[in-house]
């Protein structure tokens, strides 16, 4: 009896793992959908000062001196106002690669940065 239940039991936790991590799954993608920018184009105008960003009516303004950290990648930049929150910063979002390349000078010299890739 052991014999075949223990396979049950481990079959049966691995199943509800898989639908445990679809719901969750589902559930992100709701809530992201939720939020007041969903579907609305965000535009970033980087300077010395900092990273302004433009979504629909509302404005921001993020400082380098408050950027916690920023992580480069082969498609783009990731930076952190929070150790839990990016801006996700593609690179294809820049007009050319010198561009590109001036914001990963700047981004260097103002923040705490490290490459991935």
């Amino acid at each position: 009896m052991a014999v075949v239940m223990t396979p049950l039991i481990a079959l049966g936790a691995i199943v509800w793992y898989i639908f445990m991590m679809l719901f969750f799954r589902m559930m992100q993608k709701l809530q992201i959908k939720r939020l007041p920018a969903y579907g609305l184009n965000l535009r970033y105008v980087i300077s010395g000062e900092g990273l302004r960003s433009y979504t629909g009516a509302a404005e921001s303004f993020l400082p380098w001196d408050l950027v916690v950290k920023s992580l480069f990648t082969p498609d783009g930049v990731l930076v952190y106002p929070q150790s839990n929150l990016f801006n996700w910063l593609p690179k294809t979002a820049f007009t050319s690669e010198t561009d590109y390349n001036r914001f990963l000078d700047l981004l260097a010299a103002k923040t705490k940065h490290s490459k991935l890739g």
